[in-house]
C-alpha cells in the first residue's frame, strides 16, 4: 500500500511539474475593424466598415494547439442609401449596432510553436480556430424629428415589426490568423474571424419581417417617425426584410478583423524536451 501511495504522489508531482513547465500564456490585445452582412449590407460595402478592440488569454495546450478566451466591444453599421437595390434605397433604413462578445476557441498550429527553449524554432505562427461565444447587441437608428433635430435612438423596445426580440445571442466564431514573435516575450499578428449568429435581429429587421400598425407598438410616435422616413408601401402587413424575396434567408453574421499585441507569460526554460534547470523533484 505503501509503495502504491508512494507511486500515486510520485506520477502526480511528476505530471504536476510537466503541465507546469507546458504552460504557455499569452494576454494580448486587439484592434481592428469589423464587416456585417444581413438585411441591410448584403454585398461588399467598404463605407460600412466600423471599429472593434477586445482582449485575449491564450493558454498553450501543447506545440500545435491552444485554447482562447477573448472579450471583443465593437460597432457594427448598415445604411439602405448605400445600397444598390432600389427596394432598399425606398426602405431607406440605417442601423447602428453596439456589440460585447465573449468566445473560447480552439486554435490549431499550422507549424509547430515550440519557442520555451533559448531558440525560436518558428518565428511565425499561422493558425485556424473555432469555437463558441455569445453577444449582447444594441440597435440603434437615427431618429428625425419634424423640426429637422436627429438623435440616435435604440430600436429594439419599439417593436417595429411587432415582434419582441432577444438581444443576447450566440456567435460561432471561425477564422484564420498568424502571430510572429518580435522576441521570446512580445508577439505581434493579425486575425480575420467570422461570426455566425443565432439571430436575424443585429440590424433590427428579421428576413421576413412585415411593417405592422403603429398603434399596437409600444411607442407609436417614434414609429410613425421612423416609418416615414421610408418611401416604402408601410401598410400593416407590407415587407420590411429584404432576404425574404430571396432563396438566401440566413441569420445575420459579421467579422473581425485586427492586429493583436501579445505578451507571453511563459517561465519555463525548457530546451527541447529535457527538463534541465527546473527544480524538479527528483525521486532517484
Amino acid at each position: 500500500m505503501k509503495q502504491f501511495s508512494r507511486f500515486f504522489v510520485i506520477v502526480l508531482l511528476t505530471t504536476s511539474c510537466s503541465v507546469a513547465f507546458a504552460q504557455k500564456v499569452d494576454i494580448g490585445i486587439m484592434a481592428g475593424g469589423t464587416h456585417y452582412y444581413g438585411d441591410v449590407v448584403n454585398e461588399l460595402e467598404l463605407s460600412t466598415m466600423s471599429y472593434a478592440a477586445g482582449g485575449f488569454i491564450r493558454y498553450r495546450l501543447s506545440n500545435f494547439t491552444a485554447i482562447k478566451a477573448m472579450g471583443v466591444y465593437a460597432v457594427v453599421k448598415g445604411d439602405d442609401k448605400n445600397s444598390s437595390s432600389p427596394w432598399q434605397q425606398n426602405r431607406n433604413w440605417n442601423f447602428q449596432t453596439l456589440i460585447l462578445e465573449g468566445s473560447l476557441q480552439f486554435e490549431i498550429n499550422l507549424v509547430e510553436d515550440r519557442n520555451s527553449g533559448r531558440k525560436l524554432k518558428n518565428k511565425t505562427i499561422p493558425y485556424l480556430f473555432a469555437g463558441v461565444g455569445a453577444f449582447y447587441f444594441k440597435p440603434q437608428t437615427t431618429l428625425i424629428h419634424p423640426d429637422g433635430s436627429e438623435h440616435l435612438q435604440s430600436v429594439a423596445p419599439l417593436q417595429l415589426s411587432g415582434i419582441k426580440y432577444s438581444q443576447i445571442a450566440a456567435a460561432i466564431p471561425v477564422g484564420v490568423g498568424f502571430r510572429y514573435y518580435v522576441n521570446k516575450k512580445i508577439l505581434l499578428g493579425g486575425e480575420l474571424g467570422l461570426r455566425y449568429t443565432s439571430t436575424s435581429y443585429i440590424d433590427d429587421i428579421g428576413g421576413a419581417d412585415t411593417y405592422v400598425d403603429p398603434e399596437t407598438t409600444p411607442f407609436p410616435k417614434a414609429t410613425r417617425l421612423i416609418y416615414g422616413s421610408s418611401e416604402s408601401d408601410k401598410n400593416p402587413g407590407d415587407l420590411r426584410g429584404k432576404t425574404a424575396l430571396s432563396k438566401l434567408n440566413v441569420n445575420d453574421m459579421y467579422l473581425f478583423m485586427g492586429v493583436t499585441l501579445a505578451y507571453n507569460f511563459n517561465k519555463s526554460k525548457i530546451s527541447g524536451s529535457g527538463l534541465k534547470r527546473q527544480g524538479c523533484p527528483r525521486f532517484f
